[in-house]
């Protein structure tokens, strides 16, 4: 009987039949992010395409391939393995955010007309943009703003105080001997 109890024991912490497949893909996916850390996009998407063809059915690949080809300037394929990762996650994977926000990035892309050399790489994402925070007083709109309202201040309060309608007038203070009214 012990030596029955011990047998299940020594079954039960044994790793399950490992599939080699997904111990592949593994190895690619690790091969694939240490080249994207080193930004060397080419060989990260060739793991990461590795990677996808050992495990067409899970998300990891997907978003790993689409993150380096958006580096690599690829839009049109990355909008493509974006959608395959967000069908393959549940609506409430913190990644979800981040990959449709590279998808709406990706389809300003591809839809702007190609009337400028294409960029591609780091160099379509390090475009600048234009300066959105500029001070307030340097917009066109602000100094023409100020003297607007600077006379129509002046202009109410120079009518407030000549308008002399008895109607509107609070009645005069008047002091005795007994106090003010």
């Amino acid at each position: 009987m012990r030596v029955f109890v011990v047998a299940i024991v020594v079954a039960l912490q044994l790793p399950a039949h490992a599939d080699p497949a997904e111990d592949a893909a593994l190895l690619h996916l690790d091969r694939g992010i240490a080249a994207f850390n080193a930004k060397d996009f080419s060989t990260a998407e060739r793991e990461f395409a590795a990677a996808h063809q050992l495990v067409p059915d899970k998300a990891n690949p997907y978003r790993w391939l689409a993150l380096s080809e958006i580096q690599l300037g690829n839009c049109k394929s990355a909008v493509g393995h974006i959608d395959g990762f967000i069908a393959r996650v549940p609506p409430a994977d913190t990644r979800v955010a981040e990959m449709t926000r590279w998808r709406e990035f990706c389809r300003r892309e591809l839809a702007q007309p190609a009337q400028s050399p294409q960029l591609t790489g780091t160099q379509a994402l390090a475009q600048p943009s234009p300066p959105e925070d500029t001070q307030l007083r340097q917009r066109w709109w602000f100094w023409p703003v100020i003297g607007v309202a600077a006379l129509t201040i002046t202009g109410v309060t120079v009518y407030a105080v000549t308008r002399g309608d008895e109607a509107t007038m609070l009645p005069p203070i008047r002091c005795d001997a007994t106090g003010c009214r």
